[in-house]
């Protein structure tokens, strides 16, 4: 993983999931955006195990509830 796609220290990470890309947004304490990333499936965890417990929100999604589960 690059160095630019180190997490960096947000209040917030959004994540827009899709089947082989996904956005991730990550927010500082006044909701302004400070980390824009892209991923594939399998830097996206790798991703999540580097960055500090955060809040996290994702799309809801019925064709997704299978990455719901395996995101807890």
């Amino acid at each position: 993983m690059s160095i630019r796609n180190q997490p960096k220290d947000a209040a917030v990470l959004g994540i827009d999931i899709g089947k082989t890309v996904f956005h991730v947004v990550g927010l500082d304490a006044v909701h302004a955006p400070i980390q824009k990333a892209t991923f594939r499936r399998e830097t996206l965890l790798q991703f999540f195990e580097r960055a500090s417990p955060v809040l996290v929100g994702m799309e809801a999604c019925p064709a997704r509830s299978g990455w719901r589960a395996s995101c807890r």
